[in-house]
């Protein structure tokens, strides 16, 4: 998926950019910005993760059935991709390759991605920036719009 995002990149003629990507999508930004360097200027993870570990047995059934679904439910090639990747991702070893500024979002209600997974992506990237937003879920940009918004524009401001 990063591949892709590279290539639109080219397509379009743009040079080094913000990127800011959600769960699966931060896994994207992730990936790029390992794969092309050069091209990301800022890099904003909102509940991602480095590698998916569920966060109990709850979490673990939840994200089954979210796995089973993306698989058997209507648009099954592109749910065999997206549960693909989400299993496999791992780029823990290579975190420390990050040097672009980095913000890191946590929902702190979030029951998806374990909050720990999100520390511990902020922890291995060279000087990101956590932020943990009390009252939200997995969909910070919608359930908490207002104070998302507000500190993605503080940190693109500095970046």
């Amino acid at each position: 998926m990063a591949a892709r995002v590279e290539a639109l990149l080219d397509e379009l003629g743009e040079g080094r950019v913000h990127v800011v990507g959600i769960s699966l999508g931060a896994c994207v930004g992730l990936a790029l910005a390992l794969r092309a360097p050069a091209r990301v200027r800022s890099l904003t993870l909102v509940n991602g993760f480095a590698r998916l570990r569920p966060p109990d047995a709850a979490g673990a059934l939840r994200m089954a059935v979210r796995l089973v679904l993306l698989a058997t439910a209507p648009m099954t090639a592109v749910a065999r991709l997206v549960a693909a990747s989400m299993a496999a991702f791992d780029a823990r070893a290579r975190l420390g390759e990050i040097r672009c500024p980095t913000l890191v979002v946590a929902g702190l209600d979030d029951r998806t991605v374990a909050l720990e997974a999100k520390e511990a992506l902020a922890h291995g990237i060279p000087g990101a920036r956590f932020v943990l937003v009390p009252g939200s879920g997995h969909a910070t940009p919608v359930d908490r719009a207002d104070a998302f918004n507000g500190v993605l524009h503080e940190f693109l401001a500095g970046s």
